[in-house]
């Protein structure tokens, strides 16, 4: 069987991951994994749909936003100081990934007609167009 990757087993001493892990659970650790950078290769997972996530040409943090898309994990609602809108004006990959991701966190947390949600919806369509459609299609699992 192939171990799996989780970021709690980066410590050379443990030998085999847990196993008590829920599915949801699993999904939720490499969604944060993702978020904080790390880059697990596609050939750790069993599950077909993290190997084709995991293998598409993203970033980390664009891979969690994706994920989510995919109905792969939920995605957290914003806390109340999180909710006004902040756009990064910058060229940086990863920064435009993490204002994505802050997007997706206001639309769950708002209401479909809220000023929030509604700015969060036309930013996430500039920061990456074919992904806001994904968004509009299918929406995203809440938390």
């Amino acid at each position: 069987m192939k171990q799996r990757w989780l970021p709690e087993f980066d410590d050379p001493d443990v030998d085999a991951p847990r196993t008590d892990l829920d599915t949801a659970g699993a999904a939720a650790l490499l969604r944060d994994a993702l978020l904080d950078g790390c880059e697990p290769a596609p050939g750790d997972f069993d599950d077909d749909r993290l190997v084709d996530l995991l293998a598409e040409d993203y970033g980390p943090v664009w891979l969690a936003c994706l994920g989510a898309l995919r109905h792969l994990w939920p995605v957290p609602p914003a806390d109340a100081s999180e909710l006004a809108p902040c756009v990064v004006d910058s060229q940086d990959d990863d920064e435009r990934g993490r204002e994505f991701w802050a997007c997706l966190r206001r639309t769950v947390t708002c209401g479909r007609d809220d000023p929030a949600a509604v700015a969060a919806r036309k930013r996430m369509k500039q920061l990456d167009p074919d992904m806001h459609a994904l968004y509009m299609r299918d929406g995203v699992p809440r938390e």
